[in-house]
């Protein structure tokens, strides 16, 4: 009889480019490794479960406590499209709050 149980959740995660989503991580400052072909990723802990992100299938599995930090990497995972897509539109991108951006062309 296990003397722990640990209860996971599978969430949505849309992210379509790969490499956004790795810029996402790197500023947050995540450890993480790619499995196989770019199918997944996979957000190592040291003291709790890992995070599976499945690429494929667009969902997500982490526990209760891990909510808050996937959130926040939704977040930077957009922060990371908008900055690119301003970019090349050449757009300059202004922060107002925190989860807000303001776009400006000149």
């Amino acid at each position: 009889m296990p003397c722990y149980q640990m209860n996971l959740l599978n969430l949505e995660f849309i992210a379509a480019n790969i490499d956004y989503l790795q810029l996402a991580l790197q500023a947050r400052q995540i450890n993480y490794e790619i499995v196989g072909e770019a199918d997944g990723i996979i957000i190592k802990h040291e003291y709790s479960a890992d995070i599976y992100i499945d690429l494929k299938n667009q969902r997500v599995e982490c526990t209760r406590d891990q909510l808050q930090q996937i959130n926040d990497l939704k977040v930077e995972y957009s922060r990371q499209v908008i900055t690119e897509v301003a970019r090349r539109k050449r757009w300059v991108v202004q922060a107002q709050t925190k989860n807000k951006l303001k776009l400006r062309r000149f």
